[in-house]
C-alpha cells in the first residue's frame, strides 16, 4: 500500500473556493484507489463551517504528519508554499503537484519558482498543460486531467420550471456583473450574484436558471460554474477565460464571447432571441457535454496514473 500525505489550508476569507473543493475530490481518488492510502494534514490556522466536507475533527484536531509517506500532494501554490513552510520536506521527496492556477505562470508569483523542482505535475486545461511545457523550466512530467463535476447534483428542472429567467454569476467580477445588471433590458427578470454561495445553494441557483451569464476572471486554469451549469440544463454565455474553450463547442452546448461588456450583451441578446426548439437543442447537448466531465471519469484518469506509480 503507497501512502500519500496530503496537506491543505482551509481559509475561508474569500469563501469556501472551487480549489479547496478539488483537495477534497483529490483526496477521494486516492481513497478509493486500492494500492493508494492517502492521509490529509492542516494548516493549523484552518478555518471551520458547516458547507465544508471535511469533519470538524480533521480540520480542528490532532496535527499528524506521516513519517516517511511514499509520496506527497502538494497544489503547486499555497499547499506546497505552506507545507514547506512549516513542516520538513526533503529536496528527494515524491511530489504529485496538481496545477489549479494560472498564475504558477507568472514570474512574480512565489509559485512560478516551484515550477523548478521535481514533481509529477496534473493540469487541469489542454492550454495550461500546452504553456506549462511550453516554458521550458518545469522539472518533471506534466499531464493533462480535465477537473470532474459531480453530476449526482443534476436537478433535471424541467426549462418551464425554471424560477430564475437570467442569473449572473459575478463573484469573480462583481463589477462586470453589475453593469450587465442594470444594461440588459430583457428579461426583466434578473438576478445576480456577486458573493460566494454554499455548494448546494449555488448548485440550486444555476438549476433555477434558464440563462446563465458568466463573469470569470479573465484567465482561469478550468472555469468549473460554466460545467455546472451547463448540468443544470442552462444556456450558458461565457468570456474567454481560457479554461472555458476546450469543454464548450461555441453556439452547440454554449456561447463564448470575447471579454467585453457590449460582446457578453449582444451574445446574451441574440441567444435570448432564438427561437424554444433552438433552446431546447442545446441545453440537451450542454446536458450531454457535462455529463462526459464528470468526477468518475476524473477519478479513472487519476487511477490510470497512480497505476504507472506503482
Amino acid at each position: 500500500m503507497k501512502t500519500v500525505q496530503m496537506f491543505t489550508k482551509i481559509n475561508l476569507q474569500n469563501g469556501f473556493r472551487g480549489a479547496q473543493v478539488k483537495t477534497w475530490d483529490f483526496y477521494q481518488h486516492l481513497l478509493s484507489h486500492t494500492k493508494f492510502k492517502p492521509h490529509i494534514t492542516f494548516h493549523p490556522d484552518s478555518q471551520w463551517t458547516d458547507y465544508i466536507p471535511w469533519s470538524k475533527q480533521q480540520v480542528k484536531g490532532e496535527q499528524y504528519l506521516l513519517e516517511d509517506p511514499d509520496y506527497y500532494l502538494l497544489k503547486g501554490g499555497n499547499d506546497w508554499k505552506l507545507f514547506s513552510e512549516n513542516y520538513s520536506l526533503s529536496d528527494r521527496a515524491h511530489i504529485i503537484c496538481p496545477i489549479v492556477n494560472y498564475r504558477v505562470l507568472n514570474k512574480n508569483h512565489y509559485s512560478y519558482e516551484l515550477l523548478k523542482k521535481p514533481a509529477i505535475r496534473i493540469c487541469p486545461s489542454p492550454a495550461l498543460t500546452n504553456d506549462l511545457k511550453s516554458a521550458g523550466m518545469v522539472n518533471g512530467p506534466i499531464y493533462f486531467i480535465a477537473n470532474g463535476i459531480d453530476t449526482k447534483k443534476a436537478k433535471n428542472i424541467a426549462w418551464e420550471n425554471k424560477q430564475i429567467e437570467l442569473l449572473i454569476i459575478a463573484n469573480k467580477n462583481p463589477e462586470v456583473g453589475e453593469k450587465l445588471a442594470t444594461q440588459i433590458k430583457n428579461p426583466k427578470q434578473i438576478k445576480l450574484l456577486t458573493n460566494l454561495l454554499p455548494f448546494d445553494n449555488f448548485i440550486n441557483e444555476m438549476a433555477q436558471a434558464k440563462f446563465i451569464i458568466h463573469c470569470p476572471q479573465t484567465i482561469e486554469a478550468h472555469y468549473m460554474p460554466g460545467l455546472e451549469g451547463m448540468l443544470q440544463g442552462a444556456i450558458n454565455i461565457m468570456p474567454n477565460c481560457v479554461g472555458n474553450t476546450f469543454y464548450v463547442e461555441d453556439k452547440e452546448d454554449a456561447f463564448l464571447c470575447r471579454y467585453q461588456l457590449e460582446d457578453i450583451i449582444s451574445t446574451f441578446e441574440r441567444v435570448y432571441s432564438l427561437p424554444p426548439e433552438k433552446h431546447y437543442n442545446i441545453t440537451n447537448k450542454a446536458i450531454d457535454k457535462a455529463r462526459r466531465y464528470s468526477l468518475s471519469n476524473e477519478k479513472i484518469q487519476w487511477h490510470h496514473l497512480l497505476n504507472q506509480l506503482q
